[in-house]
């Protein structure tokens, strides 16, 4: 008998070595204070110098989502003018951190892989 959708035998997420990606000739780099849990955790993600446009009334969106695919968040801007994100992590683990921002009227889905202690 075959293993149940929300097992994931040998798909282990690992936490990403670098924390800048490049999409379409633009680079977003991803900081954030401590990653631990139960306390506020902000995500910066620097955009290198060229500012993202307005999408969906915001510089950008971000999701998370856990490794098990049980938890996922939205999480919202705290700041009209920079990509600065804020949000919670209830339990430590994997996390995979989708950043999507628009430049040049196209929107780019940058990916991350955190790990929260």
């Amino acid at each position: 008998m075959g293993k149940g959708h929300g097992e994931h035998e040998g798909n282990t997420l690992k936490a990403d070595t670098k924390s800048t990606k490049t999409i379409n000739e633009k680079t977003v780099e991803l900081t954030a204070t401590e990653l631990g849990i139960n306390k506020a955790v902000t995500l910066n993600f620097n955009t290198k110098g060229i500012t993202s446009e307005l999408y969906l009334g915001a510089l950008g969106h971000v999701v998370i989502l856990d490794d098990k695919g049980g938890k996922f968040v939205h999480v919202h801007p705290t700041s009209e003018d920079k990509t600065l994100f804020e949000t919670k992590f209830d339990k430590a683990g994997i996390y995979k951190v989708w950043g999507e921002f628009k430049f040049d009227g196209k929107v780019n889905s940058y990916p991350f892989v955190i790990k929260v202690k």
